[in-house]
């Protein structure tokens, strides 16, 4: 799936389903900048949870104008197995969901964090993944901040073990103009 107006493949409502060995590639919206589209979305943001019970693995998602693969609004989802690279936000945005494992996925040289965990997510996993040099450029963020290799924001039951992060150097080319941008590791909030 490439070259769509849209997001490359868009999960809005199923229960027990899989997403399987599909590369989803340069989709983007050229009519708005930073539009949001991305490789592969699972549920919609911001809204109920129609989306349960679904694994997501072996895909690949690069090049994307946003993230790789997203999860938004979404309850008991495995993504195993996958990598994501190049795309302009994201490898992997975990936002609103609950029950969520994200097991043995490589992230690399997104535009800003491999990993993204946020907005209320509960009981996100992490374990045995790859996160290498991610958080290229923090310019493209649509309100200055940071980029990292991993970032967790307001969640409840986190946990990670066993992954493997590479960063860049901590400042450098991390976009012009906004003097907060910054690149860590790992940032817990």
């Amino acid at each position: 799936s490439h070259g769509n107006g849209r997001h490359g493949i868009f999960v809005l409502k199923t229960t027990n389903s899989r997403l399987t060995r599909n590369h989803a590639y340069r989709n983007d919206n050229p009519d708005v900048a930073r539009g949001g589209q991305t490789g592969i979305k699972v549920g919609e943001s911001p809204g109920p949870i129609s989306v349960t019970n679904v694994t997501v693995e072996y895909n690949v998602a690069h090049d994307n104008e946003d993230t790789g693969i997203e999860l938004a609004w979404a309850s008991d989802i495995l993504v195993r197995g996958n990598v994501s690279y190049r795309n302009g936000d994201h490898g992997y945005d975990n936002s609103a969901t609950i029950n969520t494992m994200h097991l043995g996925n490589i992230a690399a040289r997104n535009d800003h964090d491999g990993i993204s965990i946020e907005a209320t997510a509960r009981n996100a996993t992490v374990f045995n993944n790859i996160f290498v040099t991610n958080g290229v450029q923090a310019g493209t963020l649509q309100t200055p901040g940071g980029v990292r290799e991993m970032f967790v924001d307001s969640t409840l039951g986190f946990q990670s073990d066993y992954n493997v992060l590479v960063g860049l150097p901590p400042y450098g080319n991390v976009g012009a103009g906004y003097s907060e941008n910054y690149r860590r590791l790992v940032e817990l909030r």
